[in-house]
This record gives structure tokens, C-alpha cells and sequence, in this order.
């Protein structure tokens, strides 16, 4: 019994541990994506240039979401 106990302990830690890396990750891609857009909408609006969607704002997602976004807490 208190192997089982212990084992099921660690299995909960570890899950907990990989949900937060998981949640994390989330939120530094979310961060950095929408910091990409605003970039690029402030940028766009100073020459008069129309806002339209792009794909380099995923690419800046996914990159913050590896190398860690600030604003995540």
C-alpha cells in the first residue's frame, strides 16, 4: 500500500508539473502573437497602410512560446 501511495504522489506532481509547462507555453505564445499584431498595426497606421492578418504573427507566437514570453504569471 504505501508504494502505491507514493506512486500515485509522484504521478501527481509530475502531471502538475507538465500541466503548468503546458499553460505556460499557452500563454507565451498567446503574449507573443498579439504583441507581433500590435507591432505591426502601430507600424501599419503610421505609414497609412491597411491592417490585414499574417502568418509571421503565429511564427512570433510559436518562437516566444519556446523561448519564454514576459507577462506570463
Amino acid at each position: 500500500m504505501p508504494k502505491l501511495l507514493i506512486t500515485f504522489f509522484i504521478l501527481i506532481f509530475i502531471s502538475s508539473c507538465t500541466s503548468k509547462q503546458v499553460a505556460d507555453s499557452g500563454c507565451g505564445f498567446v503574449v507573443g502573437s498579439h504583441e507581433a499584431e500590435q507591432e505591426r498595426k502601430q507600424k501599419n497606421s503610421r505609414s497609412g497602410q491597411k491592417h490585414e492578418k499574417s502568418d509571421s504573427d503565429i511564427i512570433n507566437g510559436l518562437l516566444s512560446a519556446l523561448f519564454g514570453a514576459d507577462g506570463c504569471t
